[in-house]
């Protein structure tokens, strides 16, 4: 779990974003959206630019690549069977 510190109580999403966003907390950023992102919402994803930045979170590698395998490679990873 993260804790926010005292003095960043009124800043606590900003806070949030910023911890989870930087470079050495990859894994816990993948634990945090695997919480919420399921096969519904991947569905509901139309556009590329967002399929792009699920990829990176994902670590999949998405130069050169049609987007139908980055969406496979992208939902295998947030919804194993």
């Amino acid at each position: 779990s993260i804790q926010v510190p005292h003095n960043e109580l009124p800043r606590k999403n900003d806070y949030l974003c910023s911890f989870l966003m930087a470079g050495n907390n990859s894994e816990k950023l993948q634990d945090f959206m695997r919480d919420f992102i399921d096969k519904e919402y991947l569905d509901a994803v139309t556009d590329k630019k967002e399929w792009v930045w699920l990829a990176k979170i994902a670590g999949v590698t998405h130069e050169f690549k049609k987007l139908e395998e980055i969406k496979e490679k992208t939902t295998a990873f947030f919804c194993p069977i």
